[in-house]
């Protein structure tokens, strides 16, 4: 350890030889106690200053832990930092992320960040997160940050140490006592302490503080302990503010065999300030006063250390060689999709040496058994403990294997915060679930996965896959293993029969086009189960004279866009069939292809039809990059939705915003609808008001009067609104729309589609009675501009707007309620029934 002298630490540096040769050793050139105490002053003034550059971050949760941190830097770690892929490095997570200003000070002491990088924490364009992810700094190992996930991350390391790599590397993770409350933890302490990992130490920061107060435990270290040991960990109980003894546990947890050690350490949250020592309410706040808070602690220093390197070590990754060999099945034969997963899984591994599979002890239901009776080395069996389960597979693979980590989609769910920190890790996980959908109906629900679509499409980056045969499965397994980021495969109980060949290929995020005719009237879209049930009612409805095109959709995400436009295109309708809920399943992600704002083709427009569009009853219209629920319906597992567009409107280029329209009855309450959402603030005296409007040549036009000079705004919205009450019109003209006219009569400045915009679910009043809130276009039987009565327009080929009180005499509803249903039914029947949306839509119900 040297003091700002980079040429001796360079010296230092350039003997590791004699620290190879007994890297168990501790370093005796860094143990003098004043030294190591002086590094921990530095971490926390280096702390202090970071937080206090950026005028935030965790510095009193840093400062409680230095001493920790200064005495494992200065004598135990060992670690390369310019190799930090070396294989015999040490491994450390810092759990409690929201200290990164530690870990950064300590990155800082090693020689690995500069002092100027250190005062970059937190601002943007820095690598020093407020917490730690791989992606910006190759010496963190996982993301942390989501309190208890760093313990079962490291397990999953440590694992791979001793049963797999077999190199004596040790796995020291830095836990704070807050997140001892997190189940996660124990999931984890349990299984260590079954796979007697000696190769892993945890440190437990036990400041007795957390965010808002006092810990559960507090400074009860025996309550800690007692917990740790029913787990069979040996236990170790400091004062994690004495160097010697910091430096003794160390030593004692080194030569500990056959059990993990946790280091309970008694500290104080922002130790060595009298402003803030175990002080409350002090937590994720930079210092009130830093400079005194520095000269505090004993001002700047510029300690260096030089961390010894790890000894020699070979990667011990065995890699098969020999070309993958894929199980293959007769076209016609019934197998489950999970009976396929363990047999591809096992093939898989016989060719590839870094495929890994880890189990919640159910592997005799996932198939995952097949792949531990011919590979028992590298199965890892995590029984019920999901969360575990997960936790190992991303500890695995950050250690550099392919792991396959299996259990019942329903109870992935439990895991889904360690699925989401894998995907900000960069981690490559496999994920598969069976025992999918509604199939394994006599179970019931609880054991159904019917979110697990949603859920792993929510996850950023990842890979979404659903096969519906054997030969799918096998493929579609074995390319998992070269994607990045987090992969799910969902598999399901029945058989199902083979329907493709053994060398049909499988790209990611392609599908397949199973039935297809120039004459087909709709779109079919399925995956896995429901394939099969869409070839069915393919088959029916061809013996009806209804041809109809089947899409294997394989790959939920990402999805096959180009084929899906083309069969919107070409047939006009896409039909969904799920195995899933409802939300988030294949309908959204058949959404997604659609949700660019791009113009659409019109196959109805070429048919002569009026107002045609792609077909569609769909639970969300897409408005402007966002989505606008309308109908969902009850929740159904099998459900079938319809999909439309109305390319007419993109004909001529995509149309320009409309004026903003005032909702009657809101003037007084200071709101304004816009583009589709509420904005708070005062109703512009320059939009527009309407009462009744009336077609050309139709009944009486009501009078249209401007407001009398003189008027401040208030004035104007008072007489407006008077206006409005009276029925009467009153409007500022606004240029005309440049598309308009080539799709729609002009009624009275307006278009009969803006009329029947403005008033889907009620957002415009339109009419004399404000309880028509409603409105539907019916065929009147006349001609355009036939009178209607109460002075309603007469619509475009002899439609009119018709409210709820007249239609069906009862309360009014959301036109958009109805869009879904009627819309779909009537599409090719000619039916009337409009759900309207904005020229901003790209999609809408007809």
């Amino acid at each position: 350890m040297t003091s700002s002298a980079p040429d001796n630490s360079a010296q230092d540096s350039s003997a590791p030889d004699n620290s190879a040769q007994d890297s168990s050793a501790p370093n005796n050139s860094a143990r003098d106690s004043h030294e190591l105490a002086a590094l921990g002053q530095q971490l926390r003034v280096d702390s202090v200053r970071a937080a206090a550059a950026v005028g935030s971050g965790h510095p009193t949760s840093s400062m409680s832990a230095a001493d920790l941190m200064a005495v494992l830097l200065g004598g135990h770690l060992r670690y390369d930092f310019d190799r930090p892929d070396h294989p015999g490095n040490d491994r450390f997570i810092l759990s409690k992320g929201h200290a990164s200003p530690l870990l950064y000070a300590a990155y800082k002491a090693a020689g690995a960040l500069t002092d100027d990088e250190l005062l970059t924490f937190r601002k943007e364009g820095s690598r020093l997160q407020g917490h730690p992810t791989p992606r910006a700094l190759p010496w963190v190992e996982v993301a942390t940050g989501s309190l208890g996930q760093g313990l079962p991350v490291a397990v999953g390391m440590a694992l791979s140490g001793k049963r797999l790599e077999q190199i004596p590397y040790r796995v020291w993770v830095m836990c704070g006592d807050s997140e001892l409350a997190e189940g996660s933890i124990w999931e984890a302490a349990e299984h260590a302490g079954y796979e007697r990992l000696d190769n892993l130490t945890a440190v437990v920061d036990v400041n007795r503080l957390g965010q808002r107060g006092p810990t559960r435990h507090g400074w009860n270290l025996k309550a800690y302990a007692d917990r740790f040991k029913a787990f069979d960990w040996h236990v170790i109980e400091i004062d994690g503010h004495d160097v010697d003894a910091i430096d003794h546990a160390y030593q004692e947890a080194a030569s500990t065999a056959g059990q993990p050690t946790v280091i309970l350490a008694r500290t104080r949250k922002g130790k060595g300030v009298a402003a803030v020592e175990d002080q409350e309410g002090k937590h994720g706040k930079p210092l009130p006063d830093a400079d005194e808070a520095i000269e505090e602690l004993g001002g700047v220093r510029d300690v260096r250390v030089q961390v010894r390197k790890p000894a020699a070590a070979r990667i011990m990754h065995t890699i098969r060689s020999g070309h993958l060999e894929l199980p293959r099945h007769d076209v016609g034969e019934d197998i489950a999709t999970r009976d396929a997963y363990g047999q591809a899984l096992t093939a898989l591994g016989s060719a590839r040496g870094d495929v890994v599979a880890v189990d919640g002890e159910v592997g005799d239901s996932t198939r995952t058994e097949y792949f531990a009776e011919e590979h028992p080395e590298r199965y890892f069996e995590c029984y019920i403990a999901e969360q575990q389960l997960v936790a190992t597979a991303v500890g695995l693979a950050a250690r550099g294997w392919v792991p396959y980590a299996t259990t019942f989609a329903a109870f992935l769910t439990r895991a889904y915060d360690f699925v989401r920190m894998a995907a900000i890790s960069g981690s490559g996980i496999n994920l598969v679930g069976s025992h999918a959908g509604v199939a394994i109906g006599e179970d019931g629900p609880s054991q159904m996965g019917l979110e697990d679509l949603a859920l792993f499409r929510a996850v950023h980056g990842s890979t979404v896959l659903y096969p519906c045969d054997a030969h799918q499965t096998g493929r579609l397994i074995a390319q998992m293993a070269e994607l990045d980021g987090v992969r799910y495969l969902r598999t399901t109980r029945g058989a199902t029969p083979v329907i493709y060949g053994p060398g049909e290929e499988f790209p990611i995020g392609g599908s397949k086009v199973l039935r297809s005719s120039d004459a087909d009237r709709l779109t079919l879209v399925a995956a896995g189960v429901t394939l099969h049930e869409a070839l069915s009612a393919a088959e029916l409805l061809e013996g009806e004279g209804i041809p109809v095109r089947v899409i294997d959709l394989y790959s939920v995400k990402p999805v096959d866009r180009r084929t899906l436009r083309e069969a919107a295109e070409q047939t006009g309708c896409l039909v969904t069939v799920e195995d899933h809920r409802e939300e988030g399943g294949l309908g959204d992600a058949v959404l997604d292809a659609f949700t660019d704002g791009a113009p659409r083709a019109a196959p109805g427009a070429a048919r002569g039809t009026d107002d045609a569009g792609l077909g569609v009853a769909r639970g969300a219209v897409a408005r402007g990059g966002h989505r606008r629920p309308v109908d969902r319906g009850a929740a159904r597992s099998w459900s079938r939705r319809r999909w439309c567009a109305d390319p007419a409107a993109w004909s001529a280029g995509p149309p320009r915003r409309p004026e903003p329209r005032v909702r009657r009855g809101a003037e007084h309450q200071g709101h304004r609808r816009e583009y589709g959402r509420h904005v708070q603030g005062p109703a512009r005296a320059e939009q527009y008001v309407h009462g009744p409007q009336v077609a050309e040549g139709g009944a009486e036009r009501m009078p249209v009067r401007e407001p009398p000079d003189g008027l401040d705004e208030q004035g104007k919205r008072a007489e407006a609104a008077e206006y409005a009450r009276q029925g009467q019109a009153r409007a500022v003209p606004a240029a005309p729309h440049p598309h308009r006219d080539q799709h729609h009569r002009r009624v009275d400045g307006h278009t009969q589609r803006e009329a029947a915009r403005e008033v889907t679910e009620g957002r415009v009043v339109v009419g004399r009675r404000p309880d028509e809130r409603e409105h539907r276009l019916e065929d009147t039987g006349g001609d355009r501009g036939e009178p209607e009565r109460e002075g309603r327009p007469d619509g475009r080929g002899g439609r009119r707007l018709v409210g709820p009180r007249e239609r069906r005499g009862q309360r009014p509803r959301l036109l958009g309620a109805r869009a879904g249903r009627e819309g779909a039914a009537g599409r090719r029947g000619g039916g009337a029934t409009w759900r309207c949306v904005s020229w901003q839509a790209s999609l809408r119900g007809r």
